[in-house]
């Protein structure tokens, strides 16, 4: 039978499908619920053919699951691997919430053309799948929260944000170690692959939009555009909040899962990226507040968070203001915290300098356990070159000038520098990475160079990135290392000189070489480098990370038959 819309009742069942402008808005045989009518609305639909159903006694009420049994079996299944009160905080306290977002996913999933493709997802990558699962319920939560409009069509273009990674190799999708540079430029196309998927089938065109902007950053530092704040719809600032929140929060393949209270740290540490405003209102939704933040609590009394446990963040000791009294949050809720007032923004950098005064601490000491404990969390979410660049490097540097200035011994330099080595063999690079893919290098010290660990750092990233490396320390002579260069095919020769007495000796060393070989690219490191006459060399590096920026270039300088 047809029926106006003002008519229908949640018992309706669609009979027929709905077209609008030749576009299927609901198939037959959909049940009806509140936020169903309030779709038809949208698209102008006056009236459709219904017919009634009689629920099943022991059916929940709303009950479009019924008609996909397996779509809510999905629904469920994807909901015990994500959910928890340490994660959801209070979100989805109540059942009827858990029941409403259970009804969008089967909607979704029945209704949409890219369907297959979340569960070609969920074949590919189970962690993919659930962290965009994981991503539709919290965003439809935080868009509910909101008070958005386009609930529906936000929940949908989270649920698909990420099927361009359908298109990243397993080789690196699945890769259980950190990503090299190259590895995350491929990976960061998983953004422009998903838009252009969800374009090929029809999608909305906000959908298109999250699936290519959900790692924009309000700052331009974000990809796959460096698009800013301006240029950003609130979709996509909402989006990039949970994002990052469920990666951060739900276990890798590379590392365990972080606790929501660091997550929450971690976005309010980063007002340039996320949109402060919103960020507020989602730790308000969640009612999870790292320590150190103000709040203001349901009784109207400003306090400060002073304890929270990671297994039960939304029931914190707080210590109000006004009578410094202490007080916890009780498990029946009869106290709660109403919403964010401020933060301790130095309290993550405080806790960041500790983290390398511990690491560099346990290097002096040979504390190898607490090395590798500071180390992991120093490191997270750097590119493994980074982490030789910016970490081993930049703490050598650091102990070779504690040893300048007495602080100190030339035992404890030793020592660092050997625990340096034994942390850097846990990111050894991949056995199975193709070698001589960007060329071969022959790296060196000269004379009676001491300092052999710069030329090893850079050794380890140049192997990271598809370079073949042969590395000479002690030197040997240069007439036999020429000739090796020469035996090999070796098309690049590198310098390490930390020691500025050696200048005279490289400087000759280069003269030899490109007497002999002229083909040959230069490449010389070290902290004396400006001593070098410019004319005698291909490229001068002062870091690891800029070393191989010069040799991916020089790279397509040389001759094929070189």
């Amino acid at each position: 039978m047809r029926r106006l819309l003002k008519d229908l009742n949640k018992e309706d069942q669609i009979s027929s499908d709905v077209v609008v402008n030749d576009k299927l808005i609901l198939k037959k045989g959909t049940q009806l619920s509140p936020h169903l009518l309030e779709r038809l609305k949208k698209w102008g639909v006056l009236e459709v053919e219904v017919s009634s159903k009689v629920p099943h006694p022991y059916q929940n009420k709303g009950a479009a699951d019924s008609t996909h049994p397996y779509y809510e079996k999905l629904f469920y299944e994807s909901l015990a691997q994500v959910y928890s009160e340490e994660r959801y905080g209070l979100s989805l306290h109540k059942e009827e919430m858990i029941h409403w977002v259970k009804e969008l996913f089967i909607t979704i999933m029945n209704e949409s053309s890219a369907t297959q493709l979340l569960l070609d997802l969920k074949e590919k990558d189970p962690y993919s799948y659930f962290h965009s699962f994981d991503v539709f319920v919290i965003s439809t939560l935080f868009s509910n929260y909101l008070g958005s409009e386009n609930t529906y069509d936000l929940a949908k273009s989270s649920l698909f944000h990420d099927l361009g990674k359908l298109e990243v190799p397993d080789s690196i999708l699945l890769k259980e170690q950190k990503l090299t540079f190259k590895e995350y430029e491929t990976i960061q196309e998983h953004t422009l692959n998903g838009e252009r998927l969800l374009k090929g089938l029809d999608e909305s065109i906000l959908a298109q939009a999250m699936a290519r902007t959900h790692h924009e950053r309000l700052d331009g530092s974000g990809y796959p555009d460096g698009l800013t704040e301006k240029d950003l719809l609130p979709s996509s600032k909402l989006l990039s909040i949970v994002d990052v929140y469920s990666a951060l929060t739900l276990d890798r393949v590379y590392r365990s899962a972080k606790p929501s209270i660091e997550a929450m740290e971690i976005l309010l540490e980063s007002p340039k990226q996320f949109d402060y405003e919103l960020v507020y209102r989602y730790m308000n939704m969640m009612k999870i507040y790292p320590l150190n933040t103000t709040v203001l609590t349901s009784t109207n009394e400003i306090a400060q968070v002073t304890y929270i446990s990671d297994q039960q963040p939304v029931t914190p000791i707080i210590q109000l203001e006004k009578n410094k009294e202490y007080k916890q949050i009780p498990h029946d809720l009869s106290l709660t915290i109403k919403e964010f007032v401020g933060w301790k923004e130095d309290y993550v950098k405080e806790r960041e300098k500790s983290n390398w005064d511990l690491y560099m601490n346990s290097l002096l000491s040979a504390d190898k356990r607490q090395a590798e404990l500071q180390l992991n969390k120093i490191i997270d979410n750097m590119r493994i070159e980074d982490i030789f660049t910016e970490v081993f490097a930049t703490s050598m540097k650091q102990i070779g000038d504690m040893y300048e200035s007495g602080e100190v011994t030339i035992a404890e330099e030793h020592v660092a520098t050997y625990m340096t080595k034994e942390l850097m063999k846990m990111f050894s690079k991949d056995d199975q990475l193709e070698k001589s893919k960007s060329g071969k290098i022959l790296l060196t010290t000269v004379g009676d160079e001491k300092h052999s660990l710069p030329l090893e750092l850079f050794s380890e990233t140049l192997e990271l990135n598809g370079w073949e490396t042969y590395h000479f320390h002690p030197s040997i002579p240069i007439e036999p290392l020429t000739e090796f260069v020469k035996a090999n095919h070796i098309s690049f020769v590198g310098f390490s000189v930390i020691m500025a007495k050696n200048i005279p000796h490289v400087e000759s060393a280069i003269q030899y070489i490109k007497q002999k070989l002229p083909s040959i690219k230069i490449l010389v490191g070290g902290p004396h480098i400006q001593h070098i006459s410019p004319s005698m060399v291909d490229g001068f590096a002062e870091s690891a990370t800029e070393g191989l920026r010069i040799m991916n270039n020089l790279r397509f300088e040389i001759p094929t038959n070189a």
